[in-house]
């Protein structure tokens, strides 16, 4: 009687776990799919709603990245990219280490 007490609990347990981890990751690509919307926007509307970027580099195709950089209780670094094309509209992003961190 008490394994099967015990083995309900651990069930229970488990259960409860796996819909939180589904709910946090579902959060984030929420939060990400919402950056989508700033593909084919222009630049300057990003940089009115977001201000300036932590950095901006250019690489060899003249293609322009605003790279926007946070920190997360002091040690988790989240980064957001957005890639300009040469007609000054935003043709992509990446995100790297950004959990729970709306841009």
């Amino acid at each position: 009687m008490k394994k099967i007490f015990l083995l309900t609990i651990v069930f229970n347990i488990l259960l409860v776990s796996c819909q939180h981890i589904e709910k946090k990751t579902s959060a984030i690509l929420e939060k990400e799919e919402a950056l989508e919307k700033w593909i084919g926007q222009p630049k300057s509307e990003l940089l009115e709603v977001y201000g300036l970027p932590t950095e901006v580099r250019k690489d060899d195709q003249g293609i322009e990245y605003l790279i926007y950089t946070s920190k997360k209780f002091g040690i988790i670094k989240c980064q957001r990219e957005f890639a300009i094309g040469l007609n000054g509209m935003i043709d992509g992003f990446s995100s790297r280490g950004c959990i729970d961190k709306p841009l």
